[in-house]
């Protein structure tokens, strides 16, 4: 049995809980985007459009309906995390022109 070393509201409870979902499900929108990601650099989304159950317009890349480009965004905003994390622990500033335009290039 786990042992509480304080006892929380019911309103603090559920603010916790409310905030762990939140969080579940940002990691899993996270690992999504990846995975949409992933099938785009491999061409899967291409085969699916030509050969599978999918319609045009789920994978036309004049659709509104079209995201992989988000996803190669999101996907260059995670590659710089270390040397954003080692400027904040080192109360280092980042030059905020170069830091934009290498996650836009390194998501492409």
């Amino acid at each position: 049995m786990t042992e509480t070393l304080f006892s929380l509201t019911d309103e603090q409870a559920a603010e916790r809980d409310a905030f762990v979902e939140r969080i579940l499900q940002s990691t899993a929108g996270a690992f999504d985007t990846f995975t949409l990601f992933i099938g785009q650099k491999l061409g899967f989304y291409r085969l699916l459009a030509e050969h599978g159950a999918m319609t045009s317009l789920e994978l036309d890349v004049d659709s509104p309906n079209y995201v992989l480009p988000l996803t190669q965004m999101i996907a260059g905003a995670v590659r710089p995390l270390p040397q954003l994390l080692n400027a904040f622990r080192d109360v280092e500033v980042l030059p905020i022109d170069n830091f934009f335009f290498r996650v836009y290039r390194l998501g492409q």
